[in-house]
């Protein structure tokens, strides 16, 4: 939605709203490196901070010592920076997917830049407005009073160089849908039409200056800071400046902006869900609803050659001690289920978001997964060949992508793959060694004919390292990769109680386990929906 939003604000060709793609990324070349490289790498281009327990003049010798022989390009001209082409105008855009039960909302147009004088009165009505969490008029309206939904929210984003969006968000049941986008666009209409309250704007300015403290809590976010103003060149207290112009924002002040910034004739909507299950046509908003295809063009297919004998001999002596590794076939057989209690940090464009989550897997094919997120607790669960998931707002059948996922995630937990070993249900394939995570590693390839895996096993003890594998994301079909550490025994079988998960090589996900019980009794309500 993030993708697709930016395209209908920047426009589908802009460099602002720009995707990479699959084919975008295949197309570089070490050559296309080398260029740009060549052209842009110089001294008169590069700015460089250094802290820590030293002496400044030596490391400052150091660093003219180490980069003496790097020239520089005096003819080096950087390109202007792409404007933003922009028409105020409203519109309807509408992803449609049959198999939704609940429907994600965004809408917003153009929004500003920091250099804005209205920037620092901008601040504190986002923050009456939607982004000031449980206290903001949307919380408050949309979830709290009418419980139209469990996550909502927004406001104008500033960008450094270029204008931002000004965007609200949130999700609700199919039912919903326009009663939750207008009563969200009413209340960024009635902050142009009413002024906001003393105790609203008090309440707003508080809590942004509670938070400011934690711009300084680290030497590096300080110094990155500093470095950043001076690049675009803004003045190098620009933050302690803006601290000081939120605290004279008046009531008038806000009024003011809302009315030069916030647009409520010209919002452009993008609805992701089943057109079928809302409870009015899109169209009623008052605009012809254009289709939005989000397809992504798929990754080329990892091709696995054809395996010979040998390395279908190979793949099964590296798997079978895997499995003597993890506690031996007879020991792990025994485990009939595993329930794990985990804290799990999430990325997000946003930062970090913090949650906990209980999984009972019952083997060979059976899970549920319940997650305490900031905003509610959500279940998943797979019963086999079916599944569904339960949330604040309501419960939904599993769409054929989110049910082969689910599979695959019990299919790849590493002890239904041992109990799995030896029983004709999975071929393997060795593929050589490689390099994971900067050590060696033996790597197998296991299938069971619908979901496949690379696992990473270390040559020496035979414990697997990692895993591989084609998942997806909110952003789309990713290249996920798992990192085992922390190993500890439970019933017998070695169990990782560090699992960091990438996508496309970057975190996505960090896994402590604090718990794990196995053979546990099974609650078979779980499974029943």
């Amino acid at each position: 939605m993030s993708r697709e939003f930016a395209k209908v604000i920047y426009g589908a060709d802009s460099p602002y709203a720009r995707t990479t793609e699959y084919a975008t990324i295949d197309a570089i070349t070490r050559d296309d490196l080398v260029t740009f490289h060549q052209a842009w790498f110089h001294p008169n281009n590069v700015m460089m901070a250094v802290w820590g327990d030293f002496d400044a003049d030596e490391m400052v010798g150091h660093i003219e010592a180490a980069f003496a022989d790097w020239k520089r390009n005096d003819d080096l001209v950087l390109p202007p920076l792409p404007e933003v082409d922009y028409e105020w105008a409203p519109s309807v855009g509408l992803v449609a997917k049959s198999d939704a039960t609940q429907s994600v909302i965004r809408f917003g147009h153009l929004g500003m830049t920091q250099d804005d004088p209205d920037y620092f009165a901008v601040i504190v009505m986002n923050r009456v407005l939607g982004a000031g969490g449980f206290s903001s008029r949307l919380f408050q309206e949309v979830r709290s009073r009418r419980g139209l939904a469990y996550m909502v929210g927004g406001g104008i984003q500033a960008n450094v160089e270029y204008p931002g969006m000004a965007t609200f968000v949130s999700s609700t049941k199919s039912e919903s849908t326009v009663e939750t986008v207008k009563a969200m666009m009413h209340e960024v209409d009635r902050i142009t039409k009413e002024k906001v309250t003393e105790e609203e704007l008090a309440l707003a300015k508080e809590s942004y200056l509670n938070s400011f403290v934690f711009n300084f809590d680290t030497t590096s976010e300080i110094v990155n800071r500093v470095m950043l103003y001076d690049y675009y060149g803004y003045p190098e207290d620009f933050l302690q400046k803006t601290k000081e112009n939120v605290e004279k924002v008046t009531v008038d002040d806000v009024f003011r902006v809302a009315q030069a910034h916030l647009h409520p004739d010209d919002l452009r909507l993008v609805v992701l869900g089943n057109p079928e299950a809302f409870d009015e046509d899109l169209a009623s908003l008052g605009e012809d609803v254009e289709m939005i295809d989000i397809t992504i063009p798929a990754a080329a297919t990892e091709v696995i050659s054809e395996a010979t004998a040998e390395d279908v001999a190979r793949g099964e002596e590296v798997l079978g001690r895997m499995v003597d590794a993890l506690g031996g076939a007879a020991t792990v057989g025994k485990v009939e289920n595993l329930r794990i209690n985990a804290d799990i940090s999430i990325t997000t464009p946003q930062g970090a978001m913090a949650a906990s989550a209980e999984i009972l897997t019952v083997y060979p094919d059976r899970m549920a997964a319940k997650l305490n997120l900031p905003f509610g607790e959500m279940t998943q669960v797979l019963a086999g060949e079916t599944g569904w998931a339960k949330s604040p707002m309501g419960d939904q059948d599993m769409g054929p992508s989110e049910l082969a996922d689910a599979k695959g995630n019990v299919f790849r937990d590493l002890v239904n793959l041992a109990r799995l070993a030896g029983t004709g249900t999975l071929t393997v394939q060795y593929l050589g060694s490689e390099d994971f995570q900067g050590a060696p590693a033996d790597v197998i390839h296991l299938t069971d004919g619908t979901t496949t895996v690379k696992v990473y096993v270390d040559p020496g003890s035979g414990m697997p390292r990692g895993e591989s594998y084609q998942g997806n994301t909110m952003m789309g079909p990713a290249s996920m990769t798992e990192i085992y550490s922390d190993w500890r025994e439970v019933a017998g079988v070695q169990v990782p109680f560090a699992i960091e998960t990438l996508a496309d090589g970057k975190p996505m996900v960090e896994t402590t386990v604090t718990r794990v019980d196995a053979n546990v009794e099974v609650d078979e309500a779980l499974f029943t929906k």
